[in-house]
């Protein structure tokens, strides 16, 4: 399975940062990658979303629910794909208190593609994709945090 890592430094305190990040229904607003964001079950901690994003500079859009568990002691959030696009997608957003209101908020997440047919070429380019993503979303959330 492709895995895609991301990492970004933020100017603002942990608890700010995780607090944004775990807004997911607020993400269409400023991630110019998610078109919707809607949470679908929300029990303590676990929330399932239902997400539908668009790959950069292709027009494909990729839809998905999916199962996070929020870890405020932690601060830490694992998700996985529970239904979608892909055959599987987990991956995990942890947030560290860098000291002086810096945050260090790194993504990782591993993909299966669900097409039958899949060359070597194909998959690279949709794991590019993903990776853009993921930078995207980073950047975007670093944004607002600092912004604010």
């Amino acid at each position: 399975m492709p895995k895609v890592e991301g990492a970004t430094t933020i100017n603002a305190n942990v608890d700010k940062v995780y607090a944004l990040a775990r807004d997911i229904e607020k993400f269409p607003q400023y991630i110019p990658t998610f078109k919707s964001a809607d949470v679908t079950e929300r029990d303590g901690n676990r929330v399932v979303t239902k997400l539908v994003a668009e790959v950069a500079g292709m027009g494909l859009r990729i839809k998905w629910t999916e199962e996070e568990l929020w870890d405020p002691d932690a601060k830490t959030c694992s998700f996985r794909q529970i239904e979608g696009d892909y055959k599987s997608m987990q991956g995990s957003w942890t947030f560290t208190d860098l000291g002086n209101g810096t945050t260090r908020f790194d993504s990782q997440m591993e993909l299966e593609y669900a097409m039958p047919i899949m060359t070597a070429a194909l998959e690279a380019l949709i794991t590019q994709k993903a990776k853009e993503g993921v930078d995207i979303t980073l950047d975007s959330i670093k944004r607002v945090c600092e912004a604010a």
